[in-house]
């Protein structure tokens, strides 16, 4: 006959099944807390930069470099430029002056109304004229006694190209020639412009030689000191002996084109450096384009329009701006699933070499709710353009399984 469980036994089951029912409440309770509680949102990490434009290999720009001789060209406000036929330095002529009036600027500093430090003109001052005028040089008269400041001789040689004033000017400085080309090649140096070198102070010498983009670079430096962007922008100047006089510089102050500045010699032929002003929604800016070794007539001329036609037709180019399909722009990450979001398509805008492409942004992108591998979660916006943002792979929020863990 089998014995009946003592009391004992009965307790110890009874404490035990009492455990058990309670820890099975208690993990129901835990399920019900974790399962009613709010899901975490999912974490999406924008790229910055891959909200960038790219300008397709096959976009041509189609301009009007002249045939021979080198050139370059720089549009401000889109920071962009070209060359051809640019890559050996080559004689500059009297654009060499450009960086005889930066040596002159950085030494004695003028603001806008100022006249500078003024002298008067001595024998030797009349007698670089005369050598001036007895080698075919660029010159202005002048007269012993004759008064005259830093403005009218920077004006004078900027604008009507006279190297004789050199002569005045140095001595303002309190330097001789060869130390004034010395501050020349250094103040090159330190625009870190490698292809040019001078060897006088206008030029004359064959062996004072740039590059178009080079010098484009220092007539951008020019044009940025106020002083020297005005005097560069007048078809004219009047000096106290040589009376009015016009600028060397084809088209300079006329219409709009604000400068800059010219030369001819046997060696170098025709060159300029013309800056052409233009307007557009962001303000505007300048087209610099660069012109040397022109031929025919008197040079300068055949210069000043080959350089005018290569900034009218960077003006008027045309480039093809591209948002790549499939291209990056974010990811998302919720519970263990991750994905990229991509572009379902390109976008592609043609516009004016000189327009700055519009800003891209990201719009309306959320992830609330789980999403299959190529569904829309937002958009990239630029303008009144948009392309849908697809994610790469499913993501979804972590199962209930994953949030006990």
């Amino acid at each position: 006959m089998a014995r009946r469980p003592t009391s004992a036994w009965r307790g110890l089951a009874t404490r035990f099944l009492a455990l058990l029912i309670g820890a099975s409440v208690a993990a129901g309770g835990i399920v019900a807390m974790v399962a009613s509680a709010p899901v975490g949102p999912s974490a999406i990490r924008l790229d910055p930069a891959a909200l960038t434009w790219h300008r397709t290999p096959s976009s041509s720009v189609a301009l009007s470099f002249p045939d021979s001789g080198s050139a370059a060209w720089f549009i401000t406000g889109a920071d962009t430029g070209g060359s051809i036929r640019d890559l050996l330095p080559v004689p500059i002529a009297s654009v060499t002056k450009m960086m005889s009036a930066l040596v002159i600027l950085d030494a004695l500093p003028l603001k806008p109304g100022d006249t500078g430090p003024c002298t008067t003109a001595q024998y030797v001052d009349v007698a670089a004229y005369q050598h001036f005028a007895a080698t075919g040089q660029s010159r202005a008269a002048v007269a012993m006694g004759e008064q005259i400041c830093e403005n009218q001789l920077l004006a004078g040689l900027l604008v009507r190209s006279a190297g004789n004033y050199l002569t005045l000017l140095e001595r303002l400085m309190g330097v001789d020639q060869a130390q004034f080309v010395l501050a020349m090649n250094r103040r090159a140096e330190r625009m870190g412009l490698r292809a040019t070198h001078y060897v006088d102070p206008t030029g004359y010498d064959p062996r004072s030689v740039s590059t178009a983009t080079e010098q484009i670079e220092v007539a951008r430096t020019l044009m940025a000191n106020p002083v020297a962007a005005e005097i560069v922008n007048h078809s004219s100047v009047t000096l106290p002996v040589a009376g009015t006089v016009p600028s060397w510089t084809p088209l300079a102050g006329t219409g709009d084109v604000v400068g800059v500045k010219s030369g001819r010699t046997d060696a170098a032929g025709g060159c300029d450096v013309l800056a052409l002003r233009y307007q557009n929604r962001h303000g505007g800016g300048l087209v610099f384009a660069a012109v040397f070794g022109q031929r025919g007539g008197d040079l300068v001329t055949p210069a000043g329009d080959a350089a005018n036609r290569l900034a009218r037709s960077v003006l008027d180019a045309h480039v093809t701006w591209q948002f790549r399909r499939g291209t990056s722009v974010a990811s998302v990450t919720w519970g263990t699933t991750h994905a990229h979001v991509v572009t379902e398509s390109g976008l592609t805008l043609r516009r004016l070499l000189w327009q700055v492409p519009p800003t891209i942004r990201v719009d309306r992108l959320s992830v609330t709710h789980a999403v299959a591998t190529g569904q829309r979660v937002g958009w990239l916006v630029a303008e009144s353009h948009r392309v849908a943002l697809v994610v790469t792979g499913a993501v979804a929020p972590p199962t209930l399984w994953q949030r006990l863990r």
